[in-house]
């Protein structure tokens, strides 16, 4: 049991010895834990950023026990890791002495400096003065205790699409918004750390130890829960998704934020995500199209057709469809288009060689107006806040028509609210060209509670919007569901 504690202490230590190196004889494991848990003895985890969110990272700070071999270092030192792999090691000549407190101990190399204090029980770990590479920073940090989970770093960015002119905020930038998770999951509201940069503001960097985490839910292959705070001073609010799968191969917080800004004189709204958080999303649909041969569409779709139990359409001379039907005929069964056309249906059309769009040559009868109803299943075991969509909009605008098109989203396929964010798109009346290119690439994030086995539907709306003669092609492509 003794040896198991002893491993378990070194994992959470997160710097071991390596298996030639002895542990001291003089103190048995048990000894070893009451020492670093009460003591200013122990490695400290914490979340890193330059002031100017250039760069980010997670470091350790190693403050080894006197004359033991419990620990690779045998001076304090700090591990620096950036988001891009780079390792920075920073020593201090101070030595620890058990039972007193840490004041400024100083750590210092050519491009990382800073000062560390922590109180005599370990508690209270502070570092001020940071400087990277003569850069102003800032880190917040907090001891590993052994029996707890431990310290889980965050790190990621937030932005805003339109920062209503924010002299410190430029639309679609990304500033630092890291997180840290200091005593696991049990929901006390100092378990998560804030750490927000926005460059130039008076008081940046802000962070706060404040936050709330509610109840974990567990799914088929992660867990979820909500974490949400407040920078009062500056009148930011923000909430996310926290999830965590038990391979480790995702953790992340994806949420939104708000910042009711006396400068402007308006509310600013945006995300932010922790790097990677892609890994943790919920996926329902990630469709190219590349496959897709314009040969109709079916339940149990063949090679080159498209799974009707997720896509349906209205407004064809050939009927409308129904999630299950099997459409391989006319309208439905156009095949590819690798140029301009004519006849109205749905196309596989040719974007670049081995680029497909699923494309849709409206007419007289055919999809004027009419609809695309894509549906989405939650079957991740977890009831989801968070709908993320992604598309590419596509035209052939190769005609004097104008056709506008917009996006709706629904629970249960009768009552469609625009997905916010997304104006109604037209296609120029002027001819531009033969080619097939994107009219609007959206990224959007629906908040909307969908609960486990539910469906999310996904509407583009077609109809003409002015002009005469023959109609442009259009189409969706690089179409991706997500949730969290």
């Amino acid at each position: 049991m003794k040896n198991l504690l002893l491993f378990s202490l070194l994992t959470v230590l997160a710097i071991s010895c390596s298996t030639e190196e002895n542990s001291d004889t003089n103190q048995n494991s048990s000894d070893l834990s009451v020492l670093v848990n009460t003591n200013v003895y122990g490695t400290y985890t914490g979340i890193f950023s330059t002031l100017d969110s250039e760069f980010r990272g997670v470091i350790d700070v190693v403050i080894p026990v006197n004359g033991s071999d419990l620990f690779k270092y045998k001076a304090p030192t700090a591990i620096l890791t950036l988001e891009n792999g780079k390792t920075i090691k920073a020593t201090s000549f101070q030595e620890a002495v058990s039972g007193q407190a840490i004041s400024n101990m100083v750590f210092e190399n050519t491009e990382l400096s800073l000062l560390y204090s922590v109180d005599a029980n370990g508690s209270n770990s502070k570092i001020s003065n940071v400087v990277f590479n003569n850069v102003a920073s800032d880190i917040r940090i907090a001891k590993n205790i052994i029996g707890k989970t431990p310290v889980n770093p965050l790190t990621g960015t937030f932005s805003c699409s339109d920062c209503k002119g924010h002299p410190n905020l430029t639309d679609n930038a990304e500033y630092t918004f890291s997180l840290m998770f200091i005593t696991g999951d049990d929901g006390n509201k100092t378990d998560v750390v804030s750490q927000i940069m926005i460059p130039g503001a008076v008081n940046s960097p802000f962070g706060s130890n404040d936050n709330t985490q509610g109840p974990v839910a567990t799914g088929t292959s992660r867990m979820l829960s909500t974490v949400s705070g407040a920078e009062i001073d500056i009148n930011l609010n923000w909430s996310a998704s926290y999830l965590k799968s038990n391979s480790e191969s995702c953790n992340a917080a994806i949420g939104t934020w708000s910042l009711n800004s006396t400068t402007v004189g308006e509310i600013i709204e945006g995300v932010f995500s922790s790097t990677n958080a892609d890994d943790c999303k919920e996926v329902f649909i990630n469709a190219n199209f590349n496959t897709f041969a314009g040969a109709g569409f079916s339940p149990t779709p063949a090679p080159g057709q498209i799974d009707s139990n997720l896509i349906i359409f209205t407004g064809f001379s050939d009927g409308d469809m129904n999630y299950g039907d099997t459409k391989t005929t006319g309208d439905y069964n156009r095949g590819i288009a690798n140029a301009g056309v004519t006849t109205g249906g749905i196309y596989a059309g040719v974007v670049t060689p081995g680029d497909r769009c699923l494309l849709i040559q409206p007419g007289g009868s055919d999809f004027t107006p009419g609809s695309i109803t894509v549906r989405a299943l939650n079957e991740g075991g977890l009831d989801f806040t968070n709908v993320q969509v992604q598309a590419d909009v596509v035209m052939r605008n190769d005609q004097t028509r104008s056709t506008s098109i917009s996006l709706e989203y629904s629970t249960d396929n009768i009552t469609f609210t625009p997905i916010p964010g997304v104006s109604a798109i037209n296609t120029p009346l002027a001819a531009t060209g033969s080619d097939i290119v994107i009219i609007t690439a959206f990224d959007r994030v629906i908040p909307v509670s969908l609960a486990d086995n539910d469906f999310i539907y996904l509407r583009v709306l077609s109809d003409d919007n002015g002009g005469s003669g023959s109609r442009d092609e259009i189409g969706i492509d690089n179409l991706k569901i997500f949730a969290y």
